[in-house]
């Protein structure tokens, strides 16, 4: 499970409007080696997305594999 895992979750989670993923392609040293970004409706959709069961069982399944940085922000406009 990568990717995979989160953009199933674009069927089961209401208010994810974009789901984008892949891996690295540059050589950096402090480059991570895969990435996930992810889009929603309204920051009350965002909220509802952490606690919610489908989301939490990708979650458990990655963290054994992979170290975590997160960064939420809103896009003006």
């Amino acid at each position: 499970m990568g990717g995979e895992g989160f953009a199933a979750l674009e069927h089961k989670c209401s208010g994810i409007v974009r789901f984008e993923h892949g891996w690295n392609t540059t050589d950096r040293p402090i480059a991570y080696d895969f990435g996930i970004n992810m889009a929603f409706a309204t920051r009350a959709d965002l909220d509802a997305y952490g606690p919610h069961p489908d989301h939490q069982e990708v979650v458990v399944a990655l963290r054994e594999i992979a170290e975590w940085v997160i960064c939420d922000y809103e896009i003006p406009g």
